[in-house]
């Protein structure tokens, strides 16, 4: 008798149980994104080291973090639309090459200029890496798991700055501040090499039954082989455009009711978590709290948001993908109102701060596992890049926004107070989303499972 037919790959992925290389492949695809995470973040802790030895003002880092975050948003496009077009491993593989070897050259920097333009580059390759790993996931993992999956890899990335603490920590002392961006470069490195030999290339459509019969071996030694898949077949919608029209898959038929206010959600929720980030520490200050106070909010926030991301892969398989998101959006606007509102002590901005930073990077996760699960595989990484990149636009508006508001002389407690207005635009934006995603052919299923 003759094995089921599949004409996709997720199916047959769905079908298998996980063999050891896809569990390998999601240890590489996780620390993918640690290895993200610490060179995004080991920038600004060692902004004032950096600004002491090159004999410059601290305030230029302003342009230097801006920099990054432009590269980070032009990368997300960029490499999204080369893995979708010239392969997903081919991407991701250079991705990280790029990132190590621009990393270590951030070493030998030796003037502001050089700097921002080394910190520009490498933020292109950290800000492609991201989709791409993220759509390998999918690829690769069993629906079952998927969700959770997904939350791991968002996690990694705050995690990823805890360890760029911890490494720092140590080497700092004795090798200074080069030799932490040095280890930043050649870990991104070693995995890169791990990947180009355990890796295959993702099959597609229009791929030969020999071909997915190839992918499916190593994947399932001794258990696949071309009896039970046949030539992957055009995707549950029409299937993605070449390049010169990129953008139009996003938006055909129903599919614009999703992607547009989805941006929306992205703009918003990473100026929210950029404002914090950036922003807190110094309204807590203007409001007469010691600088240690400041940090420890911070560290709080980044913890809140490591469990809250941890989390949310088992909220999002035992509720669906939407009801955790919006929910977590209305707690977030409670606790920013109670921030700003509260008489503060000590003890009420560190509880303020964890919820606040489990809420908001929670949600921010859990729309990244949105759109990756939502959108068809032929486009997933090109809808993944766009989103990021333009919730890399809504982190510069974070920033200048927070810049804005302390230079007209708004206080600390009315800045707070506002932002609850991207909160807002949060809560009706995701739920316009999730709503036209209900609506769309043949993924709407996909929401609520």
């Amino acid at each position: 008798m003759t094995q089921p037919v599949y004409s996709t790959v997720e199916r047959l992925v769905d079908r298998r149980p996980m063999g050891m290389l896809q569990r390998q492949l999601l240890a590489m695809f996780v620390l993918a994104a640690v290895f993200d995470g610490f060179d995004l973040q080991s920038i600004g802790f060692l902004a004032p080291l950096i600004a002491k030895s090159l004999n410059f003002g601290i305030s230029s880092f302003g342009a230097i973090f801006s920099a990054g975050l432009i590269g980070l948003g032009i990368g997300s496009i960029a490499l999204s639309h080369v893995a979708d077009a010239l392969g997903r491993r081919r991407a991701l593989v250079g991705a990280l090459v790029f990132v190590g070897l621009l990393s270590a050259l951030t070493a030998v920097a030796a003037t502001r200029g050089e700097l921002l333009a080394l910190r520009f580059l490498t933020s292109l390759g950290l800000g492609g890496a991201l989709p791409v790993t993220a759509a390998l996931t999918v690829e690769y993992t069993p629906a079952r798991f998927r969700k959770i999956a997904l939350c791991l890899i968002y996690a990694a990335l705050p995690a990823g700055g805890f360890v760029a603490g911890i490494v720092a920590g140590y080497i700092l002392p004795i090798w200074g501040w080069k030799s932490v961006f040095i280890v930043g470069g050649v870990l991104p490195l070693a995995l890169a090499g791990l990947l180009a030999v355990a890796l295959p290339e993702s099959v597609s459509a229009g791929s030969p039954a020999q071909t997915v019969g190839a992918w499916a071996a190593r994947l399932w030694p001794g258990k696949a082989d071309t009896e039970d898949v046949m030539p992957i077949a055009a995707p549950d919608q029409a299937p993605a455009p070449a390049l010169p029209a990129p953008l139009r898959a996003l938006f055909d038929h129903s599919v614009w009711r999703v992607t547009v206010p989805l941006w929306l959600t992205f703009f918003a929720s990473l100026l929210l978590l950029y404002f914090f980030i950036n922003w807190v520490p110094v309204l807590l200050a203007s409001s007469g709290f010691p600088p240690a106070i400041g940090v420890r909010a911070i560290a709080t926030f980044s913890l809140g948001g490591i469990l809250g991301t941890l989390l949310q892969g088992p909220l999002m398989t035992r509720f669906g993908l939407v009801r955790p998101i919006l929910t977590e959006y209305v707690v977030l606007g409670v606790l920013i109102v109670l921030f700003s509102l509260w008489s503060l002590t000590n003890t009420s901005i560190t509880v303020l701060t964890f919820g606040i930073g489990w809420m908001l990077q929670g949600a921010q996760s859990g729309i990244n596992t949105f759109a990756a699960i939502f959108y068809q595989a032929g486009i997933r990484t090109r809808a993944l890049g766009w989103a990021l990149a333009c919730g890399r636009l809504g982190s510069i508006a974070g920033a200048l926004l927070g810049g804005w508001a302390l230079g007209v002389h708004l206080s600390p407690r009315t800045i707070l107070i506002a932002a609850s207005v991207p909160v807002s635009i949060c809560v009706v934006a995701f739920a316009a989303s999730a709503r036209g995603a209900r609506g769309a052919p043949a993924r709407g299923d996909r929401v609520d499972q």
